[in-house]
């Protein structure tokens, strides 16, 4: 079946050289051999041109398998754009977060790029009944953004993603949560996106990549003799070539062979030409001429710091020749990282010794790192794997397996049901995908958040399950409707807060967890399979005899953070700001929080600290807390948000630069796992669950840390970058753990081993 494809990009034609607008003629050409595709672009010209001057003439016109239609492009105020822009590209890399957080005025970099209102209106009246899927692409114009937040339909965006000033731009970022997909054509380039916009589009996030046109007979002679380095593209100073030029400078008269040179080729108005330095710039070459060098080339090099993909790496790679790749570009070094096929390299010192490198290896070792990247290459650069991923991702493929019904029923029940709450988002999750295997599931509760519709009131039997799922974390009638149940049943067992913490507080809370904790030992000898959310809570279980005994992690639900921050919660601040996400409970470690936090103030008078979870006013404790903030005088440096909703919850998030845990109980604390996925360094002590949520990431300090220690634990995160960026470094690679790649396959084994298909 023919499907309806359109896809939206700014520029269309021959004359148009761009790597966002070589991919779009690329899509429309490949997807029309199966579907009916047009393409929906203006009337300019091309980027190097004039924007706003109708160059084509509107309408509709054939393209060989496909249609293109031109809607006219509005009058702009070019002066105003400029100016914006030169602001925009004058910052330096340390103040792009400004631009979302300080409000940098970036409207005119939007309102005055290219437009077309007829476009616009079109895909806002058209777009559901004309199309069943719109591509649009790339993220950074008026045109694109504008659609997307207009559409009636939804709009898959291939952002072709840059680290750049323009990706912080306030109305890009609502255009990114707006958009339906988002379609990478790398993993480096969702990375950058994951870091960028936060742990909300994790779940719509697809890395589809692309593909490289076959390769051409090479050219029978080169016009370079002897042995040469080689960079392919445009001869700028914004793809490095500056850079590099000056490394290997730098390496020919340090030491180096001089009868190696570096070659450069591709379009550009200046030349960097020196043949007594070594350098030939060859300016625009034929494709004969450029299969040729990469074939005779010791090494590709590939400076430029803004990549989303990048063809002539995977083209080098096609001939066996390892490259160099910028460490600062996230799809490029990415690629270089997971393929083992070539080297990384960021200074103008770390490219010089790269080249060193490469030219003391010997040859079989260069082509057994070329190889690795030609093994690479094959899977990545590859149109019709990509062309395939593509229509998946965008639901165009009439069958998905695994949705078809197996003819089988797995319900989950719990004591209590609401919104935001991180065991209720468990369940969620896990019935979400128990239906994507083909089960029937519904979740139950004996007590259901008002306005909360995703979940059922408990029946009187459970009989009709084939299995069921108990989430345990305090008493209740629940676990004993679960032990009395029959048929296969698993736990999952979160923990039961100690009550000692609720005695002075909230005697009857206290009563219910003494309840929860006697009934731990029946509700594990009644289950097939016991499940921990943590390490700590499945040990807790074998030390009761549980059988069948494993460990599945949260299955957090992050696409509720897939909303732009709260404006009122993202603005400039002065001092450091610090962050605690929790309900404001006796077991959270707040009074000792807000020691240490009063112990900063010393270091920096003008800290702020935010206790972002929700609290009923009547509460003992929370009065006896607030009560203390205000004996100690530090109620206005300390906020206690109660309810926040997912904006403002993404912009506390957003503006903090520490996480600071210091709870005395936890089975697991989701928000540690949410501020990994923010990129706010945590700091935590190694109390109960929580040595093992962190794994190697954070810092983690002694139960006994005192309130100086974790003043000064924070302060050194805050001040030192380079201890900073380790710290997040390691949270980036420990919340791998946590993706649904990794999370899924648990719950599938669960699935499959409680009811059998």
């Amino acid at each position: 079946m023919k499907r309806r494809i359109a896809i939206l990009t700014p520029w269309y034609g021959q004359e148009c050289t761009g790597g966002a607008e070589m991919l779009a003629r690329e899509l429309a050409q490949r997807l029309s051999e199966r579907d009916a595709v047009t393409v929906l672009t203006t009337t300019s010209r091309s980027f190097l041109h004039e924007w706003d001057k109708d160059y084509h003439k509107p309408g509709r016109f054939r393209d060989g398998n496909y249609d293109v239609v031109r809607f006219r492009v509005r009058r702009r105020n070019s002066e105003a754009f400029a100016a914006n822009n030169e602001q925009l590209l004058g910052l330096p890399r340390h103040r792009w977060p400004e631009i979302s957080r300080y409000g940098i005025r970036t409207d005119f970099f939007l309102d005055e790029s290219i437009n077309s209102p007829e476009l616009e209106a079109h895909v806002k009246r058209q777009g559901g009944a004309w199309y069943d899927a719109i591509l649009a692409l790339p993220y950074l114009y008026g045109v694109v953004v504008n659609a997307i937040k207009t559409a009636q339909a939804p709009i898959h965006l291939i952002p072709c993603l840059h680290d750049e000033a323009y990706a912080r731009i306030p109305r890009i970022e609502d255009a990114m949560h707006r958009a339906k997909t988002l379609l990478f054509n790398s993993a480096g380039e969702a990375e950058l996106a994951l870091r960028l916009y936060g742990p909300g589009i994790l779940e719509k996030s697809y890395v589809i990549g692309t593909g490289i046109p076959p390769a051409y007979e090479p050219a029978l002679t080169s016009p370079i003799e002897g042995r040469y380095y080689l960079y392919l593209g445009r001869r700028e100073p914004e793809k490095g070539v500056d850079l590099l030029v000056g490394a290997f400078r730098h390496h020919r008269y340090n030491g180096s062979r001089r009868e190696v040179k570096l070659v450069l080729a591709g379009p550009g108005e200046r030349s960097y030409d020196d043949a007594e330095g070594g350098i030939r710039d060859l300016g625009f070459i034929d494709e004969a001429t450029k299969a040729r060098l990469l074939k005779d080339a010791l090494a590709l090099l590939q400076p430029s710091q803004n990549e989303s993909y990048s063809r002539v790496l995977m083209e080098a790679w096609r001939e066996n020749v390892p490259v160099v790749a910028h460490a600062e570009c996230l799809a490029t070094a990415t690629a270089v990282l997971e393929s083992k096929g070539g080297l990384l390299a960021a200074t103008g010192d770390e490219w010089a010794a790269a080249l060193r490198a490469l030219e003391e290896m010997e040859p079989a070792e260069r082509r057994r790192i070329g190889a690795l990247g030609a093994q690479y290459a094959a899977e990545h650069s590859d149109w019709d794997k990509a062309i395939s991923r593509l229509r998946a991702a965008i639901g165009l493929d009439e069958e998905v397996a695994g949705t078809k019904p197996n003819g089988k029923r797995i319900d989950q029940i719990l004591e209590a049901f609401d919104r935001g709450d991180a065991i209720s988002d468990h369940a969620r999750g896990i019935a979400s995908r128990l239906r994507a295997l083909g089960y029937q599931s519904k979740i139950y509760a004996a007590h259901i958040a008002p306005g909360v519709d995703d979940a059922s009131p408990l029946p009187q039997s459970l009989s009709f399950a084939d299995g069921l799922i108990y989430h345990h974390s305090i008493g209740s009638d629940v676990a004993e409707c679960f032990v009395g149940a029959r048929g296969r049943k698993s736990v999952i067992y979160h923990n039961v807060t100690p009550a000692h913490f609720f005695d002075p507080y909230a005697p009857k809370v206290a009563q219910q967890l003494r309840r929860g904790r006697d009934q731990l030992e029946r509700v594990v000898a009644a289950s097939d399979i016991c499940i921990g959310d943590s390490e700590f809570n499945a040990d807790e279980m074998r030390a009761l005899g549980g059988r069948n005994v494993q460990t599945i992690p949260v299955a957090t639900q992050f696409r509720r953070f897939d909303v732009s921050p709260s404006a009122c919660v993202v603005r400039a601040k002065r001092g450091t700001t610090w962050l605690f996400v929790g309900r404001v409970s006796p077991n959270k470690g707040l009074s000792a929080l807000i020691d240490a936090f009063e112990a900063f103030l010393r270091l920096d008078e003008d800290a702020a600290l935010v206790i972002l979870g929700k609290f009923d006013r009547s509460d003992r404790y929370y009065s006896e807390l607030k009560g203390d903030l205000v004996r100690r005088g530090t109620d206005p440096y300390v906020t206690l948000t109660g309810y926040v909703d997912e904006a403002g919850i993404v912009g506390y998030y957003r503006n903090a630069d520490v996480f600071v845990c210091l709870s005395e109980h936890e089975g697991f604390c989701v928000p540690l796992i949410e501020a990994m996925f923010f990129d706010v360094p945590v700091v935590a002590k190694a109390a109960t669950a929580i040595p093992f949520t962190l794994g190697k990431a954070g810092l983690l300090l002694e139960p006994n840390a005192d309130a100086y220690d974790v003043a000064a634990a924070a302060y050194e995160v805050c001040m030192d970058a380079r201890l900073r960026e380790q710290i997040i470094a390691a949270q980036r690679d420990r919340r791998r753990d946590f993706l649904p790649s990794q999370v899924d396959p648990l719950i599938n084994k669960l699935a499959a081993d409680l009811v059998p298909t």
